[in-house]
């Protein structure tokens, strides 16, 4: 009986060693046909931190690998859309609206309405259809808010590590934080350039100001600390989702 268990446990190793270096060299061989190749962006993402395609299959302590291929340009016809993210003057920005159109008898162009993902500032671009544009490759790192010391906010990475991003860089999506919610860092390059919330989130109302109503609608401050107006209907302690990229209410929890 030892022995067949000793034979099972050898036989196991062996069979995931044989896989974990079969993977090693798939992706060793891809990464290296793609840096010939020029045609795109390869990140190779493990447990161990971030290693390149020349030395994936040097990591002993491999557990899992991520290859990002993104085709740098495009032309602005096809990628230009809602949701995108460009590089305009080597910064990063989001397209968040468009309008198609077309010149007379010349080419069809794209006016789009651009959101600067570094300072949060928002203008307009018009480009021609054929116009190559470049793709911002963005990563994005799931961490978890913890606190703040008045100058910045604490996050926690997988790794149980502390990241710390300035309240410039976090801008106005600090006052929606809550303790213990899961967020994403966005990186550009390398480097830390903001956060991004979910969309929608859920909150409970603390308090009313119905004497500065506008309207149907009153300020009302949040468990997080931000305010939005509300419909007068809401009472405190009500649970509320709130867009958290336009700051406004949407509705009952």
């Amino acid at each position: 009986m030892m022995i067949r268990r000793s034979l099972a446990s050898l036989t196991s190793r062996v069979s995931l060693s044989l896989f974990v270096a079969k993977q090693q060299q798939r992706m060793h061989t891809l990464g290296s046909r793609l840096t010939r190749g020029g045609g795109g962006i390869v990140s190779a993402l493990s447990r161990g931190g971030v290693n390149s395609s020349d030395n994936i299959s040097k990591n002993n302590n491999f557990s899992y690998c991520l290859i990002s291929i993104r085709t740098l340009k495009e032309r602005a016809g096809k990628s230009v859309k809602p949701g995108t993210n460009l590089v305009v003057e080597n910064v990063p920005h989001r397209v968040t609206k468009i309008m198609q159109g077309k010149r007379g008898k010349g080419g069809g162009f794209v006016k789009a309405t651009l959101k600067n993902l570094i300072t949060g500032f928002t203008h307009e671009q018009t480009f021609t259809s054929d116009e190559m544009v470049e793709h911002a490759d963005l990563e994005k790192e799931a961490v978890q808010y913890s606190w703040s010391d008045g100058q910045d906010f604490i996050f926690m990475n997988s790794l149980f590590e502390e990241v710390r991003l300035s309240k410039e860089s976090v801008d106005k999506q600090g006052q929606f934080l809550l303790e213990g919610q899961e967020v994403k860092l966005l990186k550009f390059k390398d480097a830390v350039i903001g956060l991004e919330l979910p969309t929608i989130c859920e909150y409970t109302v603390e308090s009313l100001d119905e004497s500065k109503s506008i309207g149907s609608n009153c300020p009302a401050v949040l468990n997080c600390g931000a305010t939005v107006l509300v419909p007068l209907f809401i009472k405190e302690g009500t649970r509320i989702r709130v867009n958290t990229e336009e700051h406004s209410y949407v509705d009952r929890a």
